[in-house]
């Protein structure tokens, strides 16, 4: 469920998510499953290199529901 505060951002595929994490803070992004995949098959290393900068930036994200 999302909070008051929480902030809801789209992203439509990796390329974009890179985008919408730049200069933003404490939100959730949502991402089509599509994109979800696109992470899956990201080396190991770029991958790393995401999920860090997410866990700094304390964003999440979410798969959405069709």
């Amino acid at each position: 469920m999302l909070k008051v505060d929480e902030i809801k951002v789209k992203a439509y595929n990796v390329r974009h998510l890179k985008r919408q994490i730049h200069g933003r803070k404490d939100c959730i992004i949502f991402i089509p499953h599509s994109c979800s995949k696109e992470i899956e098959k990201m080396n190991y290393s770029d991958y790393l290199e995401l999920e860090e900068e997410l866990k700094v930036r304390n964003i999440k994200i979410q798969v959405e529901k069709v």
